[in-house]
C-alpha cells in the first residue's frame, strides 16, 4: 500500500468492504486493484455501485464482518434522484463503520446524525460529509441510531432519510471496584454472627451488567462463592467475630463479557464483650446477666454522665445492646467529638441490636465513648459488646 491513510472501500456491486490507501490504488486482496480516496464516490462499470471511501482509520481487512441484519445491501442507481435521501445498512469492520445513501436530487451535501434514541432529541455527534458515504475515524462501539440529511444551499434541508438502528455487539467486559465492608445499624446478632454489609461499583458502557458474582475466602482458605446472580452493586454477610474474611466480586454483562475479579483487602471481625480489659467504665456501672445477652452479661447504667470507652485501630465499629420500653438515650463520641445521640427505646425488646455504627475510609486508631444521658422515665443504657473490623 501507499503511504497515505487507510480508510474503508466496497468492492463495486459487491458487499465486502476493504482497507484503501489515501494516497492511490491499493489491492482489494483478489489481485484488483480499488481506487484511492482522492476521487469523488462514482459508479464503476455504469452498475452504480459504490467504488471508495477514504479519510478513516485503519481496518483489519482479514477480520471482517458484518453486524447482525446490518449487512450491506447491493448498490441501487444512482440516476434514481426522484425520491428522498435513500439510506442502505451500513458495514461494519471490526468496530469501522461504513454510512452510505443514495445521492438525493440537488443535494450539495449531506449531515450523518446520531443519537442513543429514536427520536433523536439529543444527537450522540453529526458529521457534514460532501458524498454519499463516510466512515468515522473513531471506532464505533455502541449501538445507535442514525440518519442521514440531505442539504441544500446555505445547508438547507433538501430531504431526511429514515431513522436506521445500528447495533454493534458488545465485546468490552465490563468494569467493578473491590468491594468495601462496613456493619448494618438496626440488624441483630444471630447465632454469634454479626450483619457486614459489603458495597462496590460496577459500569459497563455497552450493553449493560447483568449480574454479579461474590466469593468469599475465611482464615485465608480456598475461595468459596457466595453468589451468582446479584442484580444490585451490595451485599450483606453474617460474619462470626474473632475470624478474617476476604472478598471478592466480578460482573457480566448481557452480552456475557465477564470483568475480572475485584479483591478487597482482608479484614478480622474482632468482639470485645462487656468484661474486656479493652473497655474502660467511669460512672456507675453494674453487671447484668441473663441469656438474652450475647454471651450472658451485659453491662448496665441508669447514672447520667456514666461512660464505657474503647480505643481500637479500625475501619468500623458497632455498639450492641439490649432495646426496649425501659431503656433511655446515650451520646456517642469519637476521639473526644460527639457524633451521634442513641435512643435504645423500643416498644417490645429487642435484645443483641446493633444500635450504634461507625465506618470510616482508612484504618486508625480511634477511642469511641459512650455517655449515658440518664433519660427521664427510662434512664437504663446497656453494653453488649463492641464489635470492630480491622
Amino acid at each position: 500500500m501507499g503511504g497515505g491513510d487507510l480508510g474503508l472501500a466496497r468492492r463495486a456491486g459487491e458487499d465486502e468492504i476493504v482497507a484503501i490507501d489515501d494516497g492511490g490504488a491499493t489491492d482489494d486482496g483478489d489481485g484488483r486493484r480499488v481506487a484511492g480516496a482522492g476521487v469523488d464516490l462514482a459508479p464503476e462499470h455504469g452498475d452504480g455501485g459504490l467504488a471508495a471511501v477514504g479519510g478513516v482509520g485503519v481496518v483489519d481487512r482479514a477480520d471482517h464482518h458484518h453486524v447482525g441484519r446490518h449487512q450491506a445491501t447491493a448498490r441501487e442507481g444512482r440516476s434514481r434522484r426522484d425520491r428522498d435521501v435513500e439510506e442502505h445498512d451500513p458495514a461494519v469492520v471490526d468496530g469501522k463503520v461504513l454510512f452510505d445513501w443514495a445521492e438525493s436530487a440537488g443535494a450539495i451535501a449531506y449531515r450523518v446524525e446520531a443519537s442513543s434514541s429514536p427520536m433523536f432529541d439529543v444527537l450522540a455527534w453529526t458529521a457534514r460529509v460532501g458524498q454519499s458515504a463516510w466512515a468515522p475515524i473513531a471506532r464505533v462501539d455502541s449501538s445507535l441510531y442514525w440518519r442521514v440529511v440531505a442539504l441544500g444551499p446555505s445547508d438547507a434541508t433538501i430531504a431526511t432519510s429514515n431513522v436506521r438502528f445500528l447495533e454493534i455487539p458488545d465485546t468490552t467486559p465490563p468494569t467493578v471496584t473491590a468491594p468495601s465492608r462496613g456493619f448494618v445499624p438496626g440488624t441483630g446478632i444471630s447465632s454469634g454472627r454479626i450483619a457486614v454489609r459489603l458495597p462496590w461499583s460496577g459500569s459497563d458502557a455497552g450493553s449493560g451488567i447483568a449480574r454479579y458474582e461474590l466469593a468469599q475466602q475465611t482464615d485465608g482458605g480456598a475461595w468459596t462463592t457466595v453468589a451468582t446472580s446479584l442484580t444490585s452493586p451490595t451485599a450483606a454477610r453474617n460474619l462470626l467475630t474473632q475470624h478474617s474474611y476476604r472478598f471478592r466480586v466480578r460482573a457480566v454483562d448481557h452480552a456475557g463479557n465477564t470483568s475480572p475479579w475485584a479483591s478487597g483487602p482482608t479484614f478480622r471481625v474482632s468482639r470485645y464483650s462487656e468484661n474486656n480489659s479493652r473497655i474502660s467504665y467511669s460512672g456507675t456501672w453494674t453487671t447484668t446477666k441473663s441469656s438474652v445477652y450475647w454471651g450472658g452479661a451485659a453491662r448496665k447504667s441508669t447514672r447520667a454522665g456514666s461512660k464505657a470507652s474503647i480505643t481500637f485501630s479500625g475501619r468500623s465499629i458497632a455498639w450492641v445492646a439490649r432495646t426496649g420500653p425501659d431503656r433511655g438515650r446515650a451520646e456517642v463520641y469519637v476521639n473526644g467529638k460527639k457524633v451521634k445521640t442513641v435512643d435504645l427505646y423500643s416498644t417490645a425488646y429487642g435484645a443483641q441490636r446493633v444500635v450504634w455504627v461507625g465506618t470510616w475510609s482508612s484504618t486508625a486508631s480511634r477511642k469511641v465513648t459512650i455517655r449515658v444521658l440518664g433519660t427521664a422515665g427510662r434512664p437504663r443504657v446497656d453494653l453488649d459488646a463492641f464489635v470492630t473490623t480491622n
